[in-house]
């Protein structure tokens, strides 16, 4: 068995060298020119070249070395046959709830406001509703949609959760399909997305969704950035009808 890792950032060679402590009894290699396709078992990947899963002969499993798997069925000549898993523990779930948890903050408390009036010398005080007074809706019910929403309630803020199929979660009001879409989006003061990027969910945020938002709400993205319209976005911003965004992910990056 070889894995061959390819992970389409400077750190290539620490998730390589975490892989290789793992599975001491396997060569975990980096995807390189002198890497031969017919040793290759399975392939550990973030960002692969698209066609380069295709050109190995003997390969049995791809993982992603990611909560989602978008970028590797995004592949024209992905193997139809190979099985996919994808990385999840608590390491990923804990950095993405706390991120989650910091953009509803920042969002909640009026940060940008806050650092502006610093930066323009203003005092000036106004009430900020506590956070049993806000209504959080989190789109996306998986294993990091489950645990932002978990410890946003926890903190005490209202929480609803949207998915496509019905979840029971404690102390989450879950809302599921596109019946219930509306009445989810008309009481989130400040939505969260964690879906996954499939057709369905690409372009989803639009200008319509956001305007089934109430006047003044927040948005969150920490899924893809190709979920949102990002003219959309700006456009809500600039109205008004949306106060302010976190943005964790573009549709070109860097930006």
């Amino acid at each position: 068995m070889l894995v061959a890792v390819h992970v389409n950032s400077p750190n290539a060679e620490e998730w390589r060298d975490s892989l290789q402590a793992s599975l001491p009894e396997y060569p975990c290699r980096l995807l390189d020119a002198s890497l031969s396709p017919k040793d290759v078992t399975h392939a550990a990947v973030w960002m692969a070249p698209p066609g380069w899963l295709a050109t190995l002969p003997q390969l049995r499993c791809i993982l992603s070395l990611a909560a989602g798997v978008d970028h590797i069925l995004e592949d024209p000549l992905l193997p139809a046959d190979v099985p996919i898993l994808r990385l999840f523990g608590e390491p990923l779930a804990a950095r993405m709830r706390e991120f989650v948890l910091l953009a509803v903050l920042a969002l909640h408390r009026d940060l940008p406001r806050l650092q502006a009036n610093r930066k323009g010398r203003i005092w000036k005080e106004w009430e900020s509703p506590t956070s049993a007074q806000r209504r959080i809706g989190v789109m996306g019910l998986g294993a990091l949609g489950r645990e932002s929403a978990k410890l946003l309630a926890n903190v005490g803020f209202r929480v609803a959760g949207w998915s496509r199929r019905h979840r029971e979660i404690s102390g989450i009001d879950c809302f599921s399909g596109d019946s219930e879409l509306e009445g989810f989006l008309r009481e989130a003061e400040i939505l969260v997305n964690l879906l996954p990027l499939t057709p369905t969910t690409q372009d989803l945020f639009d200008g319509r969704l956001f305007r089934r938002l109430p006047a003044g709400s927040g948005f969150v993205n920490v899924g893809r950035g190709a979920h949102v319209i990002e003219e959309d976005l700006l456009s809500a911003l600039d109205s008004g009808h949306l106060s302010g965004a976190v943005l964790d992910c573009f549709r070109v990056e860097p930006l």
